[in-house]
């Protein structure tokens, strides 16, 4: 297994084609989860506006906003942050979460992906992680890399179309609980069905700070 990168992502209400599962999802896809930091409210040029209620909403004074602007300006220029807010070193996303982010809303997760399977995402991924996996497993997605961003198979509502030698289940987290061997065996299942990507299995971590 090998870490494609790391993400800050936030609890939000799980989608309605969770409902009965998890009231709560940590999701790594802009399609149902948040991910930060949002590059909208504190990078991209312009949108000035969400600026500022980026600030507000994070409880940042200017200079600590200035500084989160300068560290995410300083991560993209060493190629060590990618557009989808995905960070490639464990070292850099915990300096930010614990930083900016730490106020128990936001879990540092990292996507990890089996040996196999990496040449199908380095061909449409052009900054991938190369760390091993250290964080604690709590549960998969099957996810589709998209022009800028993964997307998860729920954006699709494809859950109800996997197949696989046990039924699909969830956890607390809005993750599946099935093992990845089993994980693998519902993405294969929903090849060619939804977005046009390669859904591929990911182990999903977690890393206490």
């Amino acid at each position: 297994m090998q870490v494609v990168g790391y993400y800050i992502c936030e609890r939000v209400a799980a989608p309605n084609v969770l409902h009965g599962f998890s009231k709560q999802i940590y999701s790594v896809s802009p399609c149902i989860g948040e991910q930060h930091p949002n590059l909208h409210g504190c990078f991209w040029q312009g949108y000035e506006k969400e600026k500022e209620a980026y600030r507000k909403r994070w409880k940042l004074d200017d200079e600590a906003f200035h500084q989160l602007r300068l560290d995410v300006s300083n991560l993209f220029e060493r190629k060590l942050l990618d557009v989808d807010g995905r960070f490639l070193c464990l070292s850099d996303v915990i300096h930010v979460y614990e930083r900016y982010f730490a106020d128990g809303s936001c879990l540092l997760l990292g996507i990890s992906l089996a040996e196999q399977y990496l040449p199908m995402i380095q061909k449409e991924v052009k900054l991938i992680g190369t760390e091993l996996p250290v964080g604690r497993n709590i549960g998969c997605d099957i996810l589709g890399w998209d022009i800028c961003s993964f997307h998860t198979f729920l954006c699709n509502s494809l859950q109800t179309d996997v197949q696989g030698d046990e039924e699909i289940s969830f956890n607390i987290y809005g993750l599946v609980e099935n093992s990845y061997s089993i994980v693998e065996q519902y993405a294969i299942s929903i090849a060619k069905m939804g977005e046009p990507v390669d859904w591929l299995p990911y182990e999903i971590l977690l890393y206490e700070c």
